[in-house]
């Protein structure tokens, strides 16, 4: 976790920099989250099968899988040889957030990033909880996390097709988001699933987008740095929503506190699209 939470983006793309493909980014990046959720859909799918194994047998695939990753790893073509910078640690990161706070454009970037993943990643736990309210059965809940895992991949390998896209319109999908999971909670039968499951696509390509943006706006030499603290700033803001989701959860209702987090969503939407025609539409 602590590997892709800005480090792993920051090699990425400085390895396509130093190839002259840096606009393939998002494309690329995109593509290894999809892998990543589509891996897990198949485990996912695959579990009722493989439990019959045992949990023995299921462990040593595990292993398996872990060497296969760092076989996968040691493989890699080695990476060209760079300028080494020996400043001390605490220097490069008092100079990754001074970037952040001298620069408008980075702060917006980050804080809007972070918002998407604070709720995004915060809502995914809650999708089994939001099927079984609706009145799925256990099976179908199943299905439709399945669903969900599917739509993230399929959102974060076509992401890249907006790469073109002036800003304003991941403003609008964040809206349309928003509103999609309000109607959900509200309406709260069994087929308000559907309009969750195009919403966790959604995210993803909002998600993917504005890390590719960010990596565009930021210097090399703290790209790691910066990275790194719009996935603490994400963390940070999850923490905060999912304080709130359970107070509401738990003094009102589930249905509260999904269409809270709807709402929460659209109006952070409108309101970043607001802010930018107002301004112009700089950025």
């Amino acid at each position: 976790s602590a590997f892709t939470n800005g480090v792993f983006e920051a090699l990425v793309y400085d390895e396509l920099h130093g190839e002259g493909q840096a606009e393939d980014y998002s494309r690329v990046i995109g593509r290894a989250q999809g892998v990543g959720f589509a891996a897990v859909l198949a485990a996912s799918l695959s579990a009722s099968v493989s439990v019959q194994f045992g949990y023995i047998a299921i462990l040593w695939a595990s292993v398996a899988v872990v060497l296969a990753a760092a076989g996968a790893a040691i493989a890699l073509p080695r990476a060209r040889k760079t300028l080494r910078i020996n400043r001390p640690y605490l220097a490069l990161l008092k100079q990754g957030f001074h970037t952040v706070a001298g620069a408008p454009l980075i702060l917006g970037f980050i804080a809007f990033a972070a918002l998407s993943n604070a709720f995004g990643g915060g809502l995914e736990g809650f999708w089994p909880i939001f099927g079984s309210e609706t009145g799925l059965a256990a099976s179908q809940v199943a299905l439709f996390v399945g669903a969900i895992s599917a739509a993230q991949a399929a959102g974060s390998l076509t992401a890249h097709r907006l790469r073109e896209a002036a800003t304003p319109v991941f403003f609008v999908l964040f809206a349309v988001i928003g509103l999609l999971i309000a109607a959900a909670a509200a309406s709260l039968q069994p087929w308000s699933v559907a309009l969750i499951i195009p919403a966790a696509g959604l995210f993803k390509v909002v998600d993917v987008n504005f890390d590719a943006r960010l990596h565009h706006a930021i210097p090399t030499e703290t790209r790691a740095t910066i990275a790194a603290v719009k996935s603490f700033a994400g963390q940070v803001t999850m923490t905060g929503m999912l304080m709130i989701f359970g107070v509401l959860a738990q003094g009102v209702s589930y249905r509260a506190a999904f269409m809270g987090c709807g709402g929460a969503i659209a109006l952070i939407g409108l309101g970043a699209l607001v802010r930018n025609r107002l301004r112009g539409g700089a950025g």
